[in-house]
């Protein structure tokens, strides 16, 4: 779990040991590696295949220096557009903006569910 660090490139959050804790302890569960290892294998085209496959309304929140993606603005502006939504593109934050930067996710949160809500 080295890589956790990583995924907090501005800050780690509160409670940050407890949610590494948490996190280990349920990938231990039955399945969820394989679960995980599956999810991570995919391709684009096989992730398109299945986020098109039903439209619910979406929030799609990213960090810009997320380790995972070589350019996460990018890879979010595509998760909106095949979700057909606009993403949330948190400046400086990792994997986790919503723990990192809460600041900044919560009140666009609140927001997208206003929206849902006055619909």
């Amino acid at each position: 779990m080295a890589y956790w660090n990583s995924l907090f490139p501005s800050r780690k959050p509160a409670g940050h040991a407890g949610a590494k804790a948490a996190l280990a302890a349920n990938l231990r569960e039955p399945g969820r590696m394989a679960a995980l290892r599956k999810m991570v294998s995919l391709s684009k085209t096989d992730t398109e295949s299945i986020l098109g496959s039903g439209r619910v309304p979406a929030l799609v929140v990213m960090g810009t220096r997320d380790p995972d993606f070589p350019d996460a603005a990018a890879e979010a502006s595509w998760l909106g557009e095949v979700l057909g939504t606009e993403p949330l593109i948190v400046e400086g934050a990792g994997h986790y903006p919503h723990l990192e930067m809460p600041e900044r996710v919560a009140p666009a949160l609140m927001d997208f569910l206003a929206r849902l809500y006055a619909s």
